[in-house]
């Protein structure tokens, strides 16, 4: 489990974000580690983790004149205490692509506020959503050249995904009776993009994740993992008898 905040001059925004990564790369967490396939997240106004390991920062972020998004990844113990692994200082990928479809407003300007010392209230608490990496051969290790992961269209979907490694292309559609090639969406790498999908229990934003998923249709061996987010069926209820994840429900 980790925590994570957005911190300026006047401090941290108010929500805290918890979040719980899915780092290897196939169900049931097997396989090579990956930067990471998936993740759950929620903003809460309150949160004993960010209680225990990241609102203590404060007064050494704040002389350190440090602003931006700064992130606790931990494990909890079942004694119910937390051990540290390691900070994020930035707003990394997918955690942000996942965190926006929970933010209001422009991002440019509420960042900005944050720079200025202003909280400017963004931030949707105790909806939780979850995303999901989509890529292709041969991610995670990217060894091909980019003539074989570069041009591959993407049909459907795209509306919903947060495209990563994308760009505007041309690919065969049927029009018609005939097939023509006509303006798309197409990949640009491995990495292809995000999907995320958002409810109030994790088993809802799981099960619009993966609806939005199946609207892809990639002709080059789409990846993903199915899972992610199902390991907290068992998590939160031990999680949560320590004080941790308060009403956050599978």
């Amino acid at each position: 489990m980790a925590v994570g905040g957005w911190h300026g001059p006047h401090g941290f925004n108010v929500g805290w974000c918890e979040n719980f990564e899915f780092k290897k790369l196939m169900n049931d967490d097997l396989g090579v580690a990956t930067g990471e396939q998936g993740t759950v997240l929620r903003y809460v106004r309150q949160s004993k983790l960010a209680d225990k390991v990241l609102a203590p920062l404060a007064p050494q972020l704040s002389q350190e004149r440090y602003v931006g998004y700064v992130d606790v990844n931990c494990i909890v113990d079942h004694n119910g205490t937390p051990w540290p692994l390691e900070f994020t200082m930035r707003p990394g990928w997918p955690t942000f692509n996942i965190q926006q479809p929970l933010h209001e407003g422009d991002p440019v300007q509420w960042l900005l506020d944050l720079y200025n010392g202003r909280d400017a209230g963004i931030f949707t608490l105790n909806k939780i959503c979850q995303g999901v990496v989509l890529s292709i051969p041969d991610y995670p290790y990217s060894h091909l050249t980019r003539k074989e992961v570069v041009g591959v269209p993407i049909y459907g979907g795209v509306d919903d995904a947060h495209l990563c490694e994308c760009k505007m292309g041309t690919a065969p559609h049927k029009v018609g009776d005939g097939i023509v090639d006509i303006p798309c969406v197409v990949t640009a790498g491995d990495y292809v993009l995000v999907m995320t999908g958002s409810g109030d229990t994790v088993s809802a934003a799981s099960k619009e994740v993966y609806k939005c998923l199946k609207a892809i249709h990639l002709p080059n061996s789409p990846m993903y993992r199915t899972d992610i987010g199902r390991r907290l069926k068992k998590q939160l209820p031990l999680l949560r008898s320590k004080g941790f994840a308060r009403g956050m429900e599978y």
